[in-house]
C-alpha cells in the first residue's frame, strides 16, 4: 500500500508551536510518530526537510507523507445506544457521543467507536471518519 501525501496549511491555534507538538494536535498522530517522520525527512516545508525543534506559522505550507496505517481491516459497523446525531448536512455530522466510546479505532481499543455507529447509520465513510474536534463537557 501506498503511503499519503498532504499538504496543509497551518492552523492559527498551533501557530508558535514545534513541529512536532503542532502535528501531533492537527494530525492526531502520536508525537513517536511525528518524530520519526521528521527524523526521516517525510515531513517538509518550501521542498525542505524540517526539525522537531522548528516552530511553525500561522498559514505555513507543510508536506507531509503520512506513515502506513497500522490497522488494515475494517471498522466494525456496531450501532450505538446513547449516540445521537445533534446536526448534520451534507458537509459535516456533529454528535453528543456516550462516555466510554472512541472517536475512531486505535491499536488496543476493542470498544465501540463513533466512526463504526456512523457507518451503521448509513453515513458515508468520508462522513464518519473524519472526525476534527470533539468537545467534552467534564460535569
Amino acid at each position: 500500500m501506498s503511503r499519503e501525501a498532504r499538504t496543509l496549511s497551518v492552523p492559527e491555534g498551533v501557530a508558535g508551536e514545534r513541529i512536532d507538538s503542532a502535528l501531533t494536535r492537527v494530525l492526531g498522530l502520536s508525537r513517536t510518530t511525528i518524530v520519526r517522520l521528521l527524523e526521516d525527512g517525510d515531513i517538509r516545508t518550501g521542498g525542505r526537510p524540517m526539525a522537531k525543534s522548528e516552530r511553525v506559522t500561522n498559514g505555513q505550507v507543510i508536506d507531509v507523507l503520512m506513515p502506513e496505517p497500522l490497522n488494515q481491516d475494517p471498522i466494525p459497523l456496531t450501532p450505538l445506544d446513547g449516540l445521537r446525531v445533534v446536526y448534520d448536512d451534507e458537509d459535516i455530522v456533529v454528535v453528543d457521543k456516550p462516555v466510554g466510546c472512541a472517536a475512531h479505532p486505535s491499536p488496543g481499543w476493542m470498544g465501540p467507536t463513533v466512526v463504526g455507529a456512523l457507518t451503521a447509520a448509513g453515513y458515508t465513510n468520508a462522513q464518519a471518519s473524519c472526525i476534527a474536534w470533539m468537545l467534552e463537557q467534564v460535569v
